[in-house]
């Protein structure tokens, strides 16, 4: 560190470096830098804020083009270039007063702000870096993400996405939890305890003094039934029938990929068309796509195959193409979401779980009101994981082994097999047909 820099004690072990202005791409992009370290480790700050506006950026051509003579052109680049020169010794002299006067958050990568006033939101994100840190699985940081996303648009909606940690009461969540439009299966309770990790997190581990707001917070009590609630063989058909017409035909694929699979909706999202071997009748999924962590290759059931290559017919697919993705279309506020087959970005679980939910609890709620002879299939307890609980307790039925199935869902352990197959009534593995 340079003996001229004034540095605050406790920011005395990162061994800031002067900050220094560097011209980049031709001197069009200006940055100021200063080093540091954690650990060890060499690390950079970059801030470049005010110093490439477009002012800045305009030549002395541009300005004769715009109608300037030559000398008055030459003037206004020599002034716009001294004003530039100003900011960065602004951004500079900035910098080694926050490193003389206030402490330094190297998560945030910023000077001076209290704990209790950072926003809350970025403990949240603090807690995904530090699940990062131990390494856990791609799945359950996907999981993690999409769990922080439906929080942060929540506040993003009602205006309080700054909100800092001491300013966050039990009232905020409540308010959340009771915004919910899942809180009738189990994803509520698994949001709940998502969110219980993360205050555990902050008051255990960045040991932060304040209330949990979670505590009030009650969990749904599921039984059985409701976690697990199936459909009943004879109207499994039907099911994917309800499904695309008072649904959306992707909302039906998905389910009968579910089913004809025993793959969850997580895994389903991440598969490629290159994950498919249409001549040999196989799906591979690779170990990074499926929560076991275990690769399993099965074989493609027809009625799959045939989904699939009727849609292949139609359309120009390419091999890294998403089984369940969607494309942009233009729309009247930009752009939207088109969800089909092999689309060329990747969806996300909650894009389906949600869909389910509203088709639950509303479409298909006004279609048996509205038609009394439609068979009564889906009740307030189901989901859409309620698939492979079907197809488990199918294949059970119809003499499978729990070994056999353990062959299709990559579980490691017989006992997790068993708890999806705990409805069956007590073969050869074949896929029995529904007709």
């Amino acid at each position: 560190m340079k003996t001229d820099i004034e540095v605050l004690e406790e920011n005395k072990k990162y061994s800031f470096s002067m900050p220094k202005l560097y011209k980049m791409q031709g001197g069009k992009k200006w940055e100021v830098h200063i080093n540091y370290q954690i650990n060890g480790n060499k690390l950079k700050l970059r801030d470049s804020k005010g110093l490439n506006e477009s002012k800045y950026l305009v030549t002395i051509e541009q300005l004769i083009e715009d109608g300037y003579g030559k000398r008055e052109a030459n003037r206004i680049f020599d002034d716009l270039h001294i004003q530039r020169l100003k900011e960065a010794d602004k951004t500079i002299n900035d910098y080694l007063n926050d490193i003389k006067y206030n402490p330094f958050y190297p998560e945030l990568k910023t000077f001076g702000i209290p704990s209790k006033e950072l926003s809350l939101l970025s403990y949240y994100q603090y807690f995904l870096d530090y699940k990062r840190g131990e390494r856990i699985r791609s799945g359950s940081l996907e999981q993690y993400q999409t769990k922080y996303n439906i929080f942060r648009d929540y506040l993003t909606a009602i205006g309080q996405e700054n909100i800092t940690l001491n300013d966050t009461d039990k009232h905020l969540f409540i308010s959340y939890f009771q915004s919910l439009t899942t809180k009738k299966d189990s994803y509520y309770n698994d949001l709940l305890n998502y969110h219980r990790m993360v205050f555990n997190y902050i008051i255990d581990i960045r040991e932060q003094v304040v209330k949990n707001p979670l505590k009030v917070i009650k969990a749904i009590k599921l039984n059985d039934s409701e976690k697990h609630q199936i459909i009943e063989s004879k109207n499994i058909l039907e099911s994917f029938q309800q499904l695309r017409q008072y649904g959306s035909t992707e909302l039906s694929l998905m389910a009968q990929f579910i089913f004809y699979t025993l793959h969850r909706p997580d895994t389903l999202v991440k598969l490629q068309l290159k994950d498919f071997n249409l001549n040999n009748d196989t799906l591979h999924i690779p170990a990074s796509k499926i929560k076991t962590g275990k690769a399993v290759t099965i074989g493609l059931n027809p009625e799959l195959k045939n989904i699939i290559n009727d849609y292949l017919i139609n359309n120009e697919v390419h091999q890294d193409y998403y089984l369940f993705g969607y494309n942009n279309i233009p729309s009247l506020r930009g752009q939207k979401r088109d969800y089909q087959l092999f689309g060329n970005n990747q969806s996300q679980r909650q894009d389906y779980t949600l869909k389910f939910n509203h088709f639950r609890d509303n479409q298909i709620v006004k279609a048996y009101t509205a038609n009394p002879s439609l068979t009564r299939i889906f009740g307030a307890g189901q989901n859409l994981y309620g698939y492979k609980h079907t197809s488990v307790v199918h294949l059970r039925d119809n003499n499978w082994q729990i070994t056999d199935i353990m062959a299709l869902t990559a579980h490691k352990k017989t006992e997790i097999a068993e708890i999806y197959a705990r409805q069956h009534k007590a073969k050869l593995p074949v896929f029995p047909s529904l007709k």
